[in-house]
């Protein structure tokens, strides 16, 4: 809805309805090169919450602001605009990450149909700009506030095995945190005993290459 709502209201936001059009569209182009950057380095869920909240707060604030300040309100609601361009481009990751191979894509062709029916709305949200203008901006705005603020229960998927059934989802959910906390112990381990097989092998590999050459 906030996607959606932003880019219908372009009109809503005064000046040069082109060139606000313009810098909607254009402003996602930084906005997804930020969100791939950031999704590795920082996490899926701090970029989405992060992405979020930053959307919906610059999105109220564009609202609220008097009319004679344009420029400033049509650069809070661009920001925004990224803000929450990144984020739907994030949650369709976080989405497919967080759910189970067994049911993986049916979870991400359910919640993206639920996800139509606030585009569905969006139209309808920018026309309550005829009583108040300030607010489908401020409707907008507080529900990305909002999705984002929810976003932090999800648990975090970067560098971690993908759920493969509802048992390792429910453990996941249980524990969203673990992690972060031994996935360097594990790794370590892991690679230790990997190269202690590999020793083993080319060991027996030795073996087995005299054993022939004795025969």
């Amino acid at each position: 809805m906030v996607y959606y709502g932003l880019a219908l209201n372009s009109e809503g936001l005064g000046g040069d309805l082109y060139l606000n059009f313009t810098l909607m569209g254009a402003i996602e182009i930084p906005a997804y090169t930020l969100a791939v950057f950031l999704i590795d380095k920082i996490g899926r869920r701090k970029s989405l919450t992060g992405f979020m909240v930053l959307g919906g707060v610059a999105c109220i604030v564009s609202g609220s602001l008097s009319p004679d300040l344009h420029w400033l309100i049509v650069t809070l609601a661009v920001l925004g605009k990224m803000g929450i361009s990144a984020s739907f481009t994030i949650i369709y990751v976080v989405t497919a990450e967080v759910y189970p191979t067994v049911m993986r894509i049916i979870a991400l062709g359910l919640a993206s149909t639920f996800a139509r029916v606030g585009s569905a709305l969006a139209p309808q949200v920018v026309l309550l700009k005829e009583p108040i203008a300030a607010l489908p901006f401020i409707i907008l705005g507080s529900e990305s506030i909002i999705a984002g603020l929810l976003s932090l229960l999800l648990p975090e998927t970067v560098r971690r095995d993908l759920p493969q059934n509802l048992e390792e989802f429910d453990t996941m959910l249980a524990s969203p945190r673990v992690y972060e906390e031994t996935e360097s112990k594990g790794e370590t381990g892991d690679d230790e005993k990997e190269i202690e097989k590999i020793k083993d092998q080319s060991n027996d590999n030795k073996g087995t290459v005299e054993l022939h050459t004795r025969l």
